[in-house]
């Protein structure tokens, strides 16, 4: 696993003015998953 993420990291050049698509996944992941438990948890509130 190691050996993979870093041949991955030395074939992408770093870019500093956008985000890389792994990164930009993340956010995306995670705002969906704060999303959903903010929904739940007003659910549950209102319910």
């Amino acid at each position: 696993m190691m050996s993979i993420t870093t041949d991955f990291a030395r074939k992408t050049p770093p870019r500093t003015n956008e985000l890389s698509p792994q990164a930009a996944r993340l956010i995306v992941f995670c705002g969906l998953l704060a999303f959903w438990i903010a929904l739940a948890l007003a659910v549950t509130a209102i319910a």
